[in-house]
């Protein structure tokens, strides 16, 4: 730790050390442990204001500050702290106010008094050292002094890992998350595999834990390092989609990160296999979780298939016109109602305004009619409202349906879920893993219908599931093709069908659908206002806050979502005040999104509200969701809110809108592919505009990629079909 702060003071002459007291907290934010305090310098003869992140640092301890003397405009001198150590203090006032602040139990001001007046400046020696001198203290029992020497065996543990972790270049954000991790063993379980941060620490990758193997004496062609960098490249392919590398890839990738030779690569590579911590198939490299995982849904997906329905379904055109009276369906629907009904496992697909949702409220008629219990879900609550508003049955998300417990399913192949018929919407959104513990839990009996749109943007997480069930050939896959919703006028389908082909949208009058060119930031920027504060709400009736959706692909720029997000705070909702926490600010009358699933509260991943009240004291806020639930969050649960007057298009998949405004320009250029520009345009139901550079949107239109993704389900579900899966 030394010698990398001594580097560090040569190359910055500003960098200065501060010894001195903690004397209170101004402020303190238990999350980030970013604090504003009054700290007394040894050498001073008044406080002095700092700031910086503290862990675990109380008042009253001696500190070392390192850091930089800095003039805020509005408080004047501070200090900017980067690091800080525990230092002992330095006066008997110093330890009297140490041991009385509580952090002691057992310890108060008058027993603190006692213990200074008998060992002096030497008291905190004793209690570390020569614990035997304290019972010659009067008044501390056999239970007292046990409760004081664990308290400070514990207070001093934590310091010893803090330290040990600052002293390898970890932020105190990420050492307060490896010390919950592993407790009092921190620092054991680093110095004996110090990789095991980048397995098990978020925000902690390879190249850090690696840092700190260097710094640990680890050889750079150890097995152990090669190891670590395969998962490393294995987890990097997986959070890119990628179920597999192929060997030569991931060969070029471990070796130009590792900077060693193939002949040491292959050493560390057999000890892997050897180890069980990847699987080869050919030249296709898993790691175990993977492979199995890939493996298991082929397994299940074929015995699905093989295992015949305990009941029939009458089916007829008569039947059929019952169900839907004065409804003329096209041929491929009534396919595709017949292929449900017949197939043990079928697939519903097509674009938008094709009918999948008339087939879906269809066909969950039908099955009720037969007195059969039917579970509809989808990946998203808003995709499940829409099911349940479509058919007036009950549905749920794929999570709740499945019992989900933090890390863990209730329902399961010992436990399954007990259904006839499962019909799952939006199933392109779901990767591997997903569909791994919902085949696994739905009864081998029962029919599964999977219904979605193949061109949409993939899944976030690994896999391209319902690509491969269909490109198998082995589950029927009826594609609707006839366009019904919103009419066949409507510019926004025949656009979004342009664009999915291909091919630029042809200039048209429309009252639904528009593009405007604005090729710099500023003036899609002066545009963007325009459009939703004055333009929109004239013309189209459409609210502002509630009806719109800005679309755009990525969080930063000048027209990414953080920037877009707070203009439109300013001009949509310009509060003076608002609550500032986890570098955000909220205002009440935001409009805001969960960012991840709650079932405790029962507001999921892309739900929207508004906030209808900010306790400032508390730092606690209450949100409107739609139909009519209002969700508190406290202080901790604020990082699951976002603003989203703008949001990627991943976070609104499932979702639909009166209004769409899609935004896209040169900054976009990694982002700009035909599916993410087909999956926005289909959010919108009466109104989309696109804003941005037409170039941009023409090379979206013309980068197809969606079928890059290293995936070998469709032969692993082939294998087990031929040959049988057990």
């Amino acid at each position: 730790m030394t010698k990398n702060l001594s580097v560090e003071k040569e190359q910055d002459p500003d960098i200065d050390d501060v010894d001195g007291v903690l004397e209170s907290l101004i402020y303190y934010n238990e999350e980030s442990h970013f604090c504003i305090a009054s700290f007394q310098p040894k050498r001073m003869d008044v406080p002095i204001t700092i700031k910086g992140i503290l862990v675990n640092a109380q008042v009253g301890e001696s500190l070392r500050l390192t850091g930089k003397w800095i003039e805020d405009d509005k408080y004047g001198e501070q200090f900017q702290v980067k690091y800080f150590q525990y230092i002992n203090p330095y006066s008997i006032e110093g330890v009297k106010k140490y041991l009385s602040s509580g952090l002691i139990p057992g310890i108060g001001k008058k027993f603190a008094e006692r213990l200074v007046n008998q060992f002096g400046l030497d008291t905190l020696d004793v209690i570390e050292n020569e614990p035997e001198k304290l019972k010659s203290v009067e008044g501390l029992g056999k239970k007292r002094l046990e409760s004081i020497l664990e308290s400070w065996k514990e207070q001093k543990q934590i310091r010893d890992v803090m330290i040990f972790l600052r002293g390898y270049g970890l932020n105190e954000t990420i050492a307060i998350k490896v010390y919950k991790q592993f407790g009092f063993k921190s620092m054991e379980e680093i110095q004996k595999d110090p990789y095991i941060l980048s397995r098990s620490i978020s925000g902690v990758g390879f190249i850090t834990a690696d840092q700190i193997a260097q710094n640990l004496g680890y050889e750079i062609t150890s097995p152990q390092r090669v190891r670590a960098a395969i998962s490393h490249c294995l987890l990097e392919s997986r959070n890119n989609g990628h179920c597999f590398l192929p060997k030569e890839e991931l060969l070029v990738e471990a070796i130009h990160l590792l900077g060693i030779t193939k002949e040491a690569f292959d050493i560390g590579y057999e000890k892997s296999l050897l180890e069980e911590e990847i699987v080869e198939i050919e030249d296709k490299v898993y790691s175990a979780m993977m492979d199995r995982v890939e493996d298991q849904v082929a397994i299940r997906i074929v015995t699905l298939l093989k295992t015949e329905s305990e009941y029939e379904i009458e089916f007829s055109e008569k039947i059929l016109d019952k169900i839907t009276p004065g409804f003329l369906l096209s041929d491929d629907q009534i396919d595709a109602i017949e292929s449900s009904i017949n197939s043990k496992v079928s697939i519903i697909t097509g674009g938008p305004g094709v009918g999948k949702t008339t087939v879906l409220k269809t066909l969950t008629r039908l099955f009720l009619r037969e007195k059969l219990e039917v579970k509809l879900c989808a990946p998203t609550g808003k995709a499940t409202r829409r099911m349940e508003e479509a058919t007036g049955h009950p549905a749920s998300t794929i999570h709740r349906l499945l019992g989900f417990k933090g890390t863990n399913f209730d329902f399961n192949e010992e436990n399954p879920l007990i259904g006839d018929i499962f019909i799952i919407d939006e199933t392109s959104m779901i990767d591997l893993f997903l569909m791994h513990a919902l085949l696994k839990a739905i009864p081998l009996e029962a029919k599964l219908i999977l219904v979605g749109d193949i061109d949409q943007l993939a899944s976030v997480g690994p896999g391209m599931v319902l690509r491969d069930f269909i490109d198998c050939k082995l589950i029927p896959a009826i594609y609707l093709k006839e366009i019904f919703r919103q009419g066949k006028g409507s510019q926004i389908i025949l656009a979004a069908h342009r664009v999915n082909s291909g091919n630029w949208f042809e200039k048209t009058a429309s009252d639904d659908f528009f593009f405007i060119n604005a090729t710099t930031p500023d003036r899609v920027k002066s545009v963007l206002k325009d459009l939703i504060t004055t333009r929109i709400p004239q013309k189209f009736q459409h609210h502002p806050v509630f009806d719109i959706q800005v679309l755009t692909p990525m969080y930063r720029g000048d027209v990414g979502i953080d920037e877009l997000n707070k203009m439109l705070q300013n001009e949509l909702n310009p509060h003076e005040s608002g609550l500032e926490i986890f570098g955000k600010e909220f205002r009440e009358g935001d409009k805001v999104m969960q960012l991840e699933n709650n079932y405790d509260k029962e507001v999921f991943n892309g739900d929207q509200g508004i906030i209808e009240a900010i306790d400032f004291q508390n730092k606690s806020i209450r949100v409107h969701f739609d139909e009519g639930r209002r969700i508190e969050f406290k202080k901790k649960e604020l990082g699951e809110l976002t603003l989203c007057y703008a949001s990627s298009i991943h976070k609104v998949q499932g979702s639909e809108f009166p209004c769409i405004i899609l935004i896209l320009t040169k900054s976009n250029f990694p982002m700009l592919k035909r599916s993410l520009l087909y999956t926005g345009m289909t959010r919108g139901k009466s109104l989309v505009i696109l804003l941005g550079d037409k170039n941009s949107f023409q090379r979206a239109i013309k980068t197809q990629t969606a079928a890059k993704r290293y995936t070998y389900l469709k032969e692993r579900i082939l294998k087990w079909y031929n040959f049988g899966a057990e």
